[in-house]
């Protein structure tokens, strides 16, 4: 009876942990799981000085730098930022443009937002680059409508941690009195 119970005690731990392995862990915490960490400090990159250093290491995800970068593509897809949005700041941020939405592991998935005050964006005009990313959980759930049915959908974490709206060049005491 005792083997009985530690075979048993030892499959339901099995079962319930098996997140760190084939992802599907209900009980594991985020925080063992080794993709987490590498999706925290991806999101850590949006904090940094809105610089060319800043830029380079965002694009390096994506096997990218400003020099490599096709600005002509991204321009075929800028729009003008809404003057009633959070986002607009006149002579700032008035346009922006993005990236293709990209794989960059098997649970990330990213893309990248330039801000501008020019029509045309370019590596010398760019103010502000975030970095927007998605982590799936694996974590699944019963979702749907009446339209629609019931089917599992899947948590996402996101991170475009749009607080550092700092334009490159200013300091971040002149950015809180504006």
């Amino acid at each position: 009876m005792k083997k009985f119970l530690h075979i048993l005690l030892l499959s339901s731990v099995a079962l319930l942990f098996n997140g760190c392995i084939s992802g599907w862990g209900w009980l594991v915490p985020y925080n063992l799981q080794p993709s987490y960490h590498e999706f925290k400090k991806m999101c850590k990159l949006n904090e940094l000085p809105n610089n060319e250093e800043k830029y380079n290491k965002i694009l390096s995800y994506f096997d990218l730098s400003l020099d490599t970068l096709d600005w002509e593509k991204l321009n075929e897809k800028i729009w003008k930022i809404p003057e009633d949005s959070g986002d607009y700041k006149k002579g700032v941020f008035e346009y922006a443009t993005q990236t293709e939405l990209q794989q960059l592991s098997s649970r990330i998935n990213g893309r990248v937002y330039f801000y501008s005050d020019k029509s045309e964006i370019s590596q010398h005009n760019t103010n502000v680059m975030i970095l927007h990313i998605l982590y799936y959980t694996r974590r699944y759930f019963l979702d749907g409508n009446e339209g629609s049915g019931f089917y599992w959908s899947e948590e996402r974490l996101g991170c475009d941690n749009a607080d550092n709206m700092t334009p490159k060049g200013a300091n971040n005491e002149q950015s809180r009195t504006d």
